[in-house]
């Protein structure tokens, strides 16, 4: 699997091997700066222009937690 985020704030699951989007994961209000997936490869943390930092569930898409806090860009997660 390979996770994508973009400047239309979504972030994209694609399974490499079948060329193929499996999910996309909606919530960040602005850019997607950067991604990286846990140890276990069972969330991804996504770091945004909207300030936020946000986990999210890699088997149903949906967001765990949003973490604030930061008065600028999250550029590294």
């Amino acid at each position: 699997m390979l996770a994508s985020g973009s400047y239309d704030n979504t972030i994209r699951l694609w399974l490499i091997r079948m060329n193929t989007e499996l999910r996309t994961f909606t919530g960040h209000s602005r850019y997607v700066e950067d991604i990286a997936f846990s140890p276990d490869g069972k969330l991804i943390a996504s770091g945004s222009v909207d300030t936020t930092i946000k986990l999210w569930d890699v088997g149903t898409g949906t967001e765990v937690r949003t973490i604030a806090g930061h008065t600028g860009i999250v550029w590294s997660v």
